[in-house]
């Protein structure tokens, strides 16, 4: 009995040590969210601040968020980059590669390659630009109302709907910004490059080469280019073939290399990869 009751003073030390220690960690989570919130309108995005998790896009979206619009197109891009109804687009897209793999088997090793990450850029800012977005974080792998002070930059930041910030170690004033992956990416860059502040704003392109498929659409048709590509290709590939298709809701042909070229939709995508017929 007297060692149970001798406990119980230590039992109740313990509870309030571990009531503080704990009580001192949550001061701490929250400092830096609410530091970073004060001062934010209700309008200013929730801002993570590190990288985001990428949702694995099927290859039809990365196609088509490629795609090309042809000068005889019957339906113009809207706003996010992508043909019309680019739902029913994604589905089309998918239906001819799959149509093309089923006619000719080996094109189903050349799979579209994401040119850049979807909904990123990176941004090179003006010190003073830079502090500001520096203060303005959360904690690293805190969500919090994000603004700067800088108007037209958070302005901006609001409308592309900006979810997380990466800062690069030892690198001062240069960000990884991630947005609305289904943002065109060349509007977004060129509106951040416009703003005092922004030195630059860029893709953030992927490295290294490796197959790929480019598209365009004109006509209601859809003209494509299959790159096979081989021979060390992390470091630019030594070799390549390319391969001409035309497809429409009915018909699929394979068109020889001499005749693509000197088509104008195949010209125009071939000029857009900078692939050379071999």
């Amino acid at each position: 009995m007297a060692s149970s009751g001798a406990g119980r003073p230590g039992r109740a030390l313990t509870r309030s040590l571990v009531a503080a220690i704990l009580s001192t960690a949550q001061l701490t989570c929250v400092a830096p969210v609410a530091q970073a919130a004060a001062g934010c309108p209700e309008s200013a995005p929730l801002v993570r601040h590190g990288p985001v998790e990428r949702v694995p896009e099927p290859e039809s979206g990365v196609l088509l968020r490629q795609a090309l619009i042809g000068p005889g197109a019957s339906q113009a891009a809207d706003a996010t980059g992508r043909p019309a109804d680019a739902s029913v687009h994604l589905e089309e897209v998918r239906s001819v590669l799959e149509r093309i793999r089923t006619a000719w088997p080996e094109m189903t090793a050349v799979t579209a390659r994401p040119l850049w990450e979807p909904g990123t850029l990176i941004l090179e800012l003006a010190p003073v630009l830079g502090g500001a977005t520096a203060e303005a974080l959360a904690g690293p792998g805190v969500q919090a109302p994000f603004c700067t002070g800088h108007v037209e930059f958070d302005a901006l930041n609001r409308s592309v709907g900006l979810r997380a910030v990466t800062a690069f170690p030892h690198l001062p004033d240069l960000y990884r910004v991630h947005f609305d992956p289904n943002r065109d990416i060349s509007d977004i860059a060129a509106q951040y490059a416009a703003l005092e502040g922004v030195v630059a704003a860029m893709p953030d392109v992927l490295l290294g080469d490796g197959p790929g498929i480019q598209a365009l659409r004109s006509d209601n048709a859809w003209f494509l280019v299959f790159r096979d590509a081989w021979g060390d290709c992390p470091s630019g590939c030594m070799f390549s073939k390319l391969h001409f298709y035309i497809a429409d809701e009915r018909r699929i042909a394979r068109i020889d290399r001499g005749d693509a070229v000197r088509m104008e939709e195949f010209s125009a995508i071939l000029a857009a990869r900078g692939w050379r017929p071999r």
